[in-house]
């Protein structure tokens, strides 16, 4: 018989509800790290396991001895390092570290889409942040 997936599903707060439920009917077991003991959608999981989330080390360290076949997180910038963290150590599908840092950094990710020739209005935060860098710059 063929055991069914098993999916690290990194945060179990309210607004991992949807995911854990919707992983609950399609039958996949769901293990899920958060830090707080009480986490709301914490007994939807099979398995839950309090980790600071915020932890990259904490997170693959209670990544390393699970058998897992995928990791997700959503909703939750927070999770995101730890989300791609441990999907590059087990070699599972997930975003690459370093496009966590771009996506939640908005001038990495704006530098980005103008390199890549995607038309952007400009932001008065990138212009004023230059202008700052050149005042701050000793002459």
């Amino acid at each position: 018989m063929v055991s069914p997936p098993s999916l690290l599903v990194i945060g179990a707060g309210p607004f991992q509800r949807a995911l854990l439920q919707t992983t609950q009917r399609m039958g996949i077991t769901t293990i899920a790290l958060d830090g707080n003991p009480k986490a709301t959608s914490r007994a939807l999981a099979d398995r839950f396991i309090v980790c600071d989330i915020s932890d990259i080390e904490a997170v693959l360290a209670c990544a390393r001895d699970l058998t897992i076949d995928g990791v997700i997180s959503t909703a939750s910038d927070i999770a995101l390092p730890a989300h791609a963290a441990v999907a590059a150590r087990l070699g599972l599908p997930g975003p690459s570290p370093e496009s966590i840092v771009v996506a939640r950094n908005k001038l990495l990710t704006a530098e980005r889409l103008e390199k890549a020739g995607v038309p952007l209005r400009r932001q008065p935060w990138s212009t004023r942040g230059q202008h700052l860098m050149r005042r701050a710059t000793p002459s």
